[in-house]
C-alpha cells in the first residue's frame, strides 16, 4: 500500500504555500505601485477618461487629490494603509509558518521519544517491577 505524507507534513506544506502565495501577491503589489504611472493634468484624452498610462489605485488616488476639487484625501490615505497591511500580514504569516513549523517538528519529535522509551522499556523488562527496585510483582 502507497503510504502517502503524513497530516503534519500536510499541513506544513499548505501553510508554506499560504505564506508563498502571500509573499508573491504583496511584491506583485510593490512592483505594481512602483511602476505605475505619474499624472499629468495637462493631458487631454479623445475619449473623456485618463488613458494615457495604467495606474494603481493609491497612486491615482494620491496623485489626483492633490489638484482641488478632484479626490478626497481619505482615499489616499486608504489606499496606502492597504499596502502597508498587505506588508504586515505578510510578515506576520511567514513569522506564524515559522513558528508552527517548528513547534510541530518539536512535537514529532517528542512522540518519537515517547515511543522510542516504550519499546525500550518493554525490551527491557522495565515495567513489571516495583518502583524500579527489581522486586517482582505477583
Amino acid at each position: 500500500m502507497a503510504r502517502g505524507i503524513s497530516p503534519i507534513t500536510g499541513l506544513i506544506y499548505a501553510s508554506v504555500l499560504n505564506a508563498l502565495l502571500c509573499w508573491a501577491a504583496m511584491i506583485y503589489l510593490q512592483v505594481a505601485h512602483v511602476q505605475s504611472a505619474k499624472f499629468g493634468p495637462n493631458y487631454r484624452a479623445l475619449y473623456g477618461a485618463y488613458d494615457k498610462e495604467v495606474f494603481d489605485f493609491e497612486s491615482w488616488a494620491c496623485q489626483v487629490s492633490s489638484y482641488k476639487g478632484t479626490f478626497p484625501r481619505g482615499e489616499c490615505r486608504s489606499a496606502v494603509a492597504g499596502r502597508v497591511i498587505s506588508v504586515l500580514y505578510c510578515i506576520t504569516i511567514i513569522g506564524a509558518v515559522a513558528v508552527g513549523t517548528w513547534a510541530l517538528r518539536r512535537e514529532i519529535d517528542v512522540i518519537k521519544r515517547a515511543k522510542y522509551e516504550k519499546r525500550n522499556r518493554k525490551e527491557v523488562g522495565v515495567g513489571d517491577s516495583a518502583a524500579g527496585t527489581g522486586i517482582q510483582m505477583s
